[in-house]
């Protein structure tokens, strides 16, 4: 393991990420592309502090007060941050709530493409004699 592997893990496993099922941060998954726009949603009513967080050094490099609002699927409160380019890996914190790790990078959206492909691959029958 790398040391900013470790670093990271060393960070976000020291943090009390208990949250209420009914209120999480949802995010994209798969990440951002860093000059793409960056959304996250928390349902519950009230103002919160966002806070975008670096996994590595445990810096805030975002902070906003966010009213929620009522919107098509209830009340959220909708954090932006797609101001924020600087690749690395971060999380979004509000209060007790928090999101999962999301990353920010210029290949973000490739694990959506090669997953597939391998899948096609690993379920043919035999190996390729085109090499293909």
């Amino acid at each position: 393991m790398s040391e900013i592997t470790q670093k990271i893990c060393k960070h976000v496993v020291s943090r009390d990420f208990s949250s209420n099922a009914h209120a999480v941060i949802r995010t994209n998954q798969l990440g951002f592309l860093p000059h793409a726009p960056k959304t996250a949603v928390l349902e519950a009513e009230g103002e919160h502090t966002f806070r975008l967080i670096e996994c590595a050094t445990g810096e805030v490099a975002d902070e906003q007060v966010i009213t929620a609002e009522k919107k098509d699927f209830g009340v959220v409160a909708e954090y932006r941050f797609s101001h924020i380019t600087k690749p690395g890996m971060y999380y979004i914190q509000a209060g007790e709530y928090r999101s999962y790790p999301v990353k920010i990078w210029e290949r973000a959206l490739d694990e959506a493409f090669t997953f597939p492909v391998s899948y096609f691959a690993a379920q043919r029958c035999g190996p390729s004699t085109t090499g293909y």
